[in-house]
Parts: structure tokens; sequence; C-alpha cells
């Protein structure tokens, strides 16, 4: 099938899922690559093609189930870390890093990366141990960064 970036996907790609809008039950498979708007209500973005082939373009929105796709039940024992942030700055994010840690997140970390030719800081506090425990820390985190969100590593 094609996902929104217009390449084929045969549904066995680690990093594809599929969606399905719960309003009028169209399907698509597409490719996870990111994670955006940080919008407390959204869990992921679409490309606008992916969009118009499930017909929500026009409301940009929509309710959809998405499930993963590739074999068996994933691995939910490894490594997690919790993004609390991106910034275009360096300075902010290590700020905020450095905070984390004396929070008690020693091993929190920036990961530096270049969306659509801007240079980012992603700040990610953890790590944290099984999924359990990255959902009480994003329990925790939330409090103060209310778009955070669990990364797996």
């Amino acid at each position: 099938e094609r996902p929104g970036s217009g390449s084929f996907l045969d549904g066995a790609s680690r990093a594809s899922g599929s969606l399905t809008n719960l309003d009028n039950g169209r399907q698509l498979v597409v490719r996870i690559n990111d994670r955006g708007p940080f919008v407390k209500s959204r869990i992921l973005d679409l490309s606008y093609g992916a969009a118009k082939e499930l017909k929500m373009a026009r409301a940009g929105t929509a309710r959809v189930r998405v499930e993963a796709l590739g074999g068996g039940r994933p691995d939910l024992s490894g490594g997690y870390y919790v993004q609390v942030g991106a910034f275009t700055v360096r300075s902010n994010a290590l700020r905020l890093v450095d905070h984390l840690k004396g929070r008690g997140y020693g091993l929190s970390r920036v990961q530096q990366v270049t969306l659509g030719g801007q240079l980012f800081w992603r700040v990610q506090a953890g790590r944290f141990q099984g999924l359990d425990r990255a959902r009480t820390g994003l329990a925790r985190l939330q409090m103060e960064n209310p778009s955070a969100f669990i990364l797996a590593d």
C-alpha cells in the first residue's frame, strides 16, 4: 500500500502502522517516522496525501485507530524515554536537561535532529526500564510538561 510519503509499504516495515478513520471506516498503511505536533489530544500528524486518502483533509483532524504492523507482540520491557521538549536554541535544551538530572532523571539526554531544514534539540527524560515505569515517569513529568510523551529507545 502507499503511505503518505509516497513510498510503498508491505505492512512488514518496522515503523509502519495501519490507520482507520473511525468516522468513515477508511483504512491506510502509513510509515511512522516522527511525532508531532506536540498537542496533548493528538497522537500523530499525517501528510496531506494520507489525510486525503482517509477523507479527513478538509476537517484537519479525525478520530483514528492506530495498529502497529509487523509480526508478533512488541517487547515492552526495553528502555524508554519521555520527551519533554524540543528547542531551536541549544542552551534552552541544555538548561532543561540539567534541571531533569537534578530532579533524579540522571540519564536524561539531548538529541539533535533536523526537520524540514530546521535544527532542533529534543530533551528526553529517562532512561526508564519498561513501559510501566515510563508511564509513571510520564505522569510525573506532564505536571510541568503537559505535551510530554513516551519514546522507545
